[in-house]
């Protein structure tokens, strides 16, 4: 890369430029700069159509701190860290895109994209529920799924596009919905019957773990973590009657503990470039921050499980073991699934958050996603 002689850089995504924004940028460490002796002050990285010119800058010190931790804990090299430049993962996503490549395969176990289909309902001016498929087609990024509707946003290695996205999309709904007024939450009763919905958040492959691997071992043992960090927690707020979604009808959506059964109630489904964690609520669609704080912290958990596999050399038969659930401070599954799945927020004790607090601040990922993580500590009280 240069603009008269190539030298390989080793590029990292910077949280601080991509919330800045800096797409035309790279960050070099004043060690980095002085190797490649740089004296033009823009680089040419990348090849055909994913070939970037960067302004040349220098590193932001919190991601020189980063770097530091990740050479005293031996995930990159001297070498790698000598040539180290600092990116947006907007312009490292580019950079990587191969041709024909899923959007779900992420080249980096540390920025897995992330999408989501959240659901609410509709009623019409005399406050009765309406079917959405009544409304609206299946199809689309505003479409019906049964009674309810839901939204498909794109989605995004930056959860904050993603949510973003979600935003968009509801900010300029199809004409056809709009008489109807909208319910959230997660669920509604009505004479006839109750009626669920799903904040589904679908997580992406890293591509240093085959599908195989993934959908035998990964993708459940990840969801465990989630049931215990972020499905537990949000017992606490979780509303209206959050215990019918599992138990208000015959197919116990939402579910913890499960895995991929290939049963409606699935705690996870599974697919070959991504997987689908089922047992939240939509609650955290409501507004665009809780929707941040719920989805970052989805994306934060997993990563640090992704990255915790990968620093156990991909043994995946360590996936899903007491040691594997140790390291993330879990003992036990069953009274915290158990909790879930009775919404008995009244069961959560002081000793319980205490805990979860510091699970979630043990987090390989904590420092990365610290907003989110912190509000959600914040708001769980």
């Amino acid at each position: 890369v240069g603009m008269s002689r190539k030298v390989k850089l080793t590029l990292m995504t910077s949280t601080k430029m991509s919330d800045k924004g800096e797409h035309g940028a790279i960050r070099l460490p004043r060690k980095a700069r002085n190797y490649f002796g740089f004296t033009n002050s823009v680089v040419v990285v990348g090849k055909g159509e994913h070939r970037f010119g960067l302004e040349v800058k220098k590193a932001y010190k919190q991601d020189i701190q980063k770097l530091a931790k990740k050479l005293g804990s031996g995930k990159v090299s001297e070498e790698e860290a000598l040539s180290a430049g600092f990116v947006t993962r907007s312009i490292l996503q580019k950079i990587n895109r191969r041709q024909g490549e899923s959007v779900w395969i992420s080249d980096s176990l540390e920025e897995i994209t992330v999408g989501a289909d959240p659901e609410f309902g509709l009623k019409d001016s005399c406050d009765h529920f309406v079917r959405g498929c009544n409304v609206i087609e299946k199809a689309g990024a505003f479409g019906s799924d049964g009674p309810a509707v839901e939204v498909r946003p794109a989605p995004s290695t930056n959860h904050i596009t993603m949510v973003g996205n979600i935003t968009k999309i509801l900010q300029n709904p199809p004409e056809v919905v709009n008489p109807y007024k909208w319910i959230g939450g997660a669920t509604f009763s009505d004479e006839h019957r109750n009626y669920w919905f799903g904040g589904h958040i679908h997580l992406g492959r890293p591509a240093l773990i085959e599908s195989e691997c993934a959908i035998d071992y990964c993708y459940n043992g990840i969801a465990t973590v989630l049931d215990h960090l972020l499905a537990f927690p949000l017992v606490r707020f979780d509303t209206p009657n959050p215990n019918l979604r599992r138990h208000g009808c015959d197919y116990g959506y939402g579910t913890a503990g499960t895995g991929d059964t290939g049963e409606t109630n699935s705690s996870v489904q599974s697919h070959v470039d991504r997987f689908e964690y089922r047992v939240l609520s939509a609650l955290w669609v409501v507004h665009p921050t809780l929707a941040k704080i719920i989805v970052g912290t989805t994306k934060a958990i997993t990563e640090s499980v992704y990255t915790g596999i990968a620093n156990k050399r991909f043994e995946y038969d360590w996936v899903g073991s007491a040691p594997f659930l140790s390291s993330f401070g879990i003992r036990g599954t069953s009274s915290i699934t158990d909790i879930i799945n009775g919404s008995k927020a009244d069961s959560i004790t002081k000793e319980h958050l205490t805990r979860w607090r510091k699970q979630i601040r043990d987090l390989e990922r904590f420092e990365d996603y610290s907003e989110e993580l912190n509000a959600l500590i914040e708001l769980v009280r």
